[in-house]
């Protein structure tokens, strides 16, 4: 294999020292990737994804958790989403949020958007 992972060849002698010095490996071109499957597999990722429900903030707990009330009527515990952690989007009780859950486990949610 070659350096990347793909199929390489040894060629000897093509040193400068000549036959007696290790060959030199060269790589062969990587065969394309087959990405219409990959976009597949995306697309059915994402329509089993979960749900999002809006709701406000009740309560802020420690560890940088919130207890959000739902529109539907029930609170559950919602944790900050990577992108808004990373851009310092700050959260404080009344903001009206946007949550998303997983298909698995409903009683935990990620907060993906607070409406101004």
């Amino acid at each position: 294999m070659g350096l990347t992972g793909g199929p390489a060849h040894v060629v000897s002698g093509a040193c400068r020292g000549g036959e007696d010095t290790p060959g030199v490996v060269i790589e062969e071109d990587m065969p394309e990737a087959n990405d219409t499957k990959d976009v597949k597999d995306a697309k059915e990722a994402k329509e089993c994804e979960g749900f999002e429900v809006e709701g406000i903030v009740k309560e802020i707990l420690p560890g940088g958790m919130y207890r959000v009330e739902l529109e539907g009527g029930p609170s559950v515990i919602a944790y900050v989403c990577g992108r808004m952690r990373k851009n310092y989007i700050r959260i404080v009780m009344g903001d009206r949020v946007r949550v998303a859950f997983s298909p698995y486990g409903p009683q935990r949610g990620r907060i993906v958007y607070r409406s101004r």
